[in-house]
């Protein structure tokens, strides 16, 4: 043994115990967003997948341009015409957060905006931060799960987001946002 480990103190039963805690945790968490996820995905339908402005704009993002030329489909009715173009009126973040969905078309791993897709993993992930939110205070492992759970099958979330459109999902990002904030 070399002097620095000889004087290090042993780790003691509280410290393992919180180890194995938030080890445990952590699972917990990753398993419970993984299985909401799924029951997400298998319990809506993506009704207003096809309003994708924020996907388009990104795309066009990609191409090193603002906007969109030429004619669009008539349901995209929120875009604004300037100069030959059409712009988007979402914000700027929920144009950025579709980016990483752009290059995933641009790489040709995806054909179409994936809302559905989009929407169940935000669901994981928010899951994921509530879960996670409920260790600040000692209560039984069924009501952090309960916790957990609620802001997206207890509230808009579930039936929103679900529809999977630009709009659900810039209000999906906001919430995965403040709880990650939270966190």
């Amino acid at each position: 043994m070399t002097e620095p480990e000889a004087s290090r103190p042993a780790p003691s039963a509280g410290q393992n115990i919180l180890g194995a805690t938030a080890s445990r945790d952590c699972i917990v968490a990753i398993m419970l967003a993984m299985i909401a996820a799924i029951v997400f995905f298998k319990t809506t339908k993506p009704t207003q997948q096809h309003f994708d402005y924020t996907f388009r704009i990104a795309t066009a993002l990609l191409h090193g341009h603002i906007g969109l030329e030429g004619r669009q489909a008539s349901w995209l009715n929120e875009m604004v015409p300037r100069d030959g173009r059409l712009y988007s009126v979402f914000p700027l973040g929920a144009v950025a957060s579709m980016l990483p969905v752009a290059l995933l078309q641009r790489a040709h791993w995806i054909d179409n905006f994936p809302g559905h897709w989009v929407a169940a993993i935000l669901v994981a992930c928010v899951v994921y931060f509530f879960f996670r939110l409920t260790e600040i205070r000692s209560q039984p492992l069924a009501r952090r799960i309960l916790l957990a759970l609620f802001p997206i099958f207890g509230t808009w979330a579930w039936c929103n987001l679900g529809f999977g459109g630009a709009w659900q999902i810039a209000l999906g990002f906001a919430l995965l946002g403040e709880a990650a904030a939270l966190y």
